[in-house]
Parts: C-alpha cells; sequence; structure tokens
C-alpha cells in the first residue's frame, strides 16, 4: 500500500479535524494529514512534500502557488477549499477546488482523482526519455528499422528499449502502449487518429 501525504494550509481546526477524518479509512493509499496554518510554516518545513496539499484560497497568493510548485517539483496537486464564491481566475490556478458544502463522497472523489493521476505520472517517470520516445514511435505505428533511423540508433538498440519499456510497464501489446500513452499524455487522441488516416 503506498504511503501519501496530504497537506492543508488552514488555520481552522475543524477543517483541519474534518480532512483528517475523512482519509483516516481510505483503502487504496495509507494517508497521512499535515497541517500548516500559512504558506510560511509550510515552507519552513520544505521536508515535507505532500502529493495533495489542500488550501484556503485566502491565505494564498499567486506566487505563492508558483513556490509551492517549485518547492515539491512540480508533483505536489494543490486543491482549493472554498467557503463561498470564489473567481475563475483564482481556482483556475488550482488543479481542482471543493466547496466546505460539498458531500464526503464528492470531496474524496476529488482528492482520490488526483492521487490516481500522481500514478499515472510516477509510471510515465518510470521510463526514460528515449522510451517514451519509442513508445511514441510504437503508437505511430512505425516498424523497429523505421524507429531506428528516425532515433539514429541501430535496431537492436530499438529492441532493447522495447524490452526495458514492456519489463517496466508489464505492457506487451501495441494497443496497450497505445492506451498507456493517452493515459499518461505522450501523446493524444487526436494525434492518434491523425497517426491511422493516409
Amino acid at each position: 500500500m503506498k504511503h501519501v501525504n496530504i497537506g492543508v494550509i488552514t488555520q481552522s481546526q475543524l477543517l483541519i479535524s474534518g480532512i483528517s477524518s475523512l482519509f483516516s479509512n481510505i483503502k487504496e493509499f495509507s494517508v497521512t494529514v499535515t497541517d500548516f496554518d500559512s504558506y510560511c510554516e509550510f515552507q519552513k518545513k520544505c521536508d515535507i512534500k505532500p502529493s495533495v496539499l489542500i488550501v484556503e484560497p485566502m491565505l494564498m497568493s499567486h506566487e505563492y502557488i508558483s513556490e509551492i510548485k517549485d518547492l515539491t517539483d512540480g508533483r505536489c496537486r494543490l486543491v482549493a477549499i472554498c467557503y463561498s464564491a470564489i473567481p475563475g481566475c483564482i481556482t483556475e490556478m488550482y488543479d481542482a477546488s471543493v466547496s466546505i458544502y460539498d458531500s464526503i463522497d464528492t470531496i474524496r472523489n476529488t482528492v482520490m482523482q488526483l492521487l490516481q493521476s500522481e500514478r499515472v505520472d510516477d509510471e510515465t517517470k518510470a521510463i526514460s526519455k528515449r522510451e517514451k520516445e519509442v513508445v511514441k514511435c510504437i503508437v505511430k505505428g512505425l516498424s523497429n528499422k523505421e524507429i531506428a533511423a528516425n532515433m539514429n540508433v541501430s535496431v537492436n538498440t530499438v529492441m532493447t528499449h522495447r524490452r526495458n519499456i514492456a519489463s517496466k510497464l508489464q505492457i506487451h501489446s501495441t494497443a496497450g502502449l497505445t492506451i498507456y500513452a493517452i493515459v499518461s499524455k505522450l501523446v493524444s487522441i487526436e494525434d492518434i487518429s491523425s497517426y491511422s488516416q493516409p
């Protein structure tokens, strides 16, 4: 079971208790909730790198959001927790937003989707940059010889990359790699349809 840390930037003890309770019984992950009463406190404890950071937007500036992305190497997903209507220009800076009036399931599902997308990101990073290029070429329908010519490597190198990809991802078909490439955002569905057209 993967351990994840959910951070909360709020001054409300009630909100912290509620969020801790909300994620105490998740089956897919072992969850620790860490609370910070301000961005400055979060910054001081930069060794804690939460997977998801739930934030009161009124406690954050645009600069703070950019700094959080830098401090966490862009891996932290930000969720705005709103008490009232918030302008779109503020909520669009976050990966998701929830309201204190949302149901428990809605809040939990929103955060779980972000954690699942983090898992996809981790899997994408498991293969090297060159292996990602090979996956893109495979999805385009290129043969090993064509991939080798495109990448200026030998056919044996391409075959080694393909073996490594299959071993790392446990995907052994072109269809499976195509789904993987779409889900991990290596290619878009539009790209796939354009590859198949003459």
